[in-house]
């Protein structure tokens, strides 16, 4: 993947429209450009399609019409896989997603599974537990966490 630079879009959908099978389309003409740093939500009433989009974000569905880049790479052109560097997904209900016995086993999860060298991962690791300021629990299960902190 190529790196992205300060202003230009890390994600951007054009004209993305979405059908499931041969149902009406879920997504229609969507326009979207989200720049590095930048937080979103996607907000709406259950079965606006918010969940579809966000999978066409990280290259887990793929538009019927349109387009949507990451990075500046057609995600239609990439397997999820390889833009899971650049996008994840994130369940509403974090319980839905914690599998790990530690917090810091959680966190260093993902880099693993992108087969990153075992220093990396620990200065990953290391960088999320001080940014999110989760030394006092880092070696505790996640799941006992208060539900602000999963």
């Amino acid at each position: 993947m190529k790196l992205v630079a300060m202003g230009d879009p890390l994600m951007q959908c054009r004209d993305v429209w979405f059908s499931y099978e041969d149902n009406p389309p879920v997504l229609r003409n969507i326009n979207l450009e989200i720049h590095r740093g930048e937080a979103i939500a996607l907000v709406g009433q259950n079965g606006s399609g918010k969940t579809t989009l966000a999978k066409h974000m990280n290259g887990l569905l793929h538009p019927g019409r349109g387009t949507v880049q990451l990075a500046g790479r057609d995600t239609a052109d990439a397997a999820a896989g390889e833009l899971a560097s650049i996008a994840g997904y994130v369940f509403q209900n974090p319980d839905h997603q914690i599998f790990s016995a530690t917090v810091e086993q959680e966190i260093a999860f993902g880099p693993t599974n992108l087969s990153l060298p075992e220093g990396e991962i620990e200065q990953r690791v290391a960088e999320s537990i001080q940014r999110f300021r989760l030394d006092k629990v880092c070696t505790r299960h996640p799941a006992l966490l208060a539900r602000g902190l999963r």
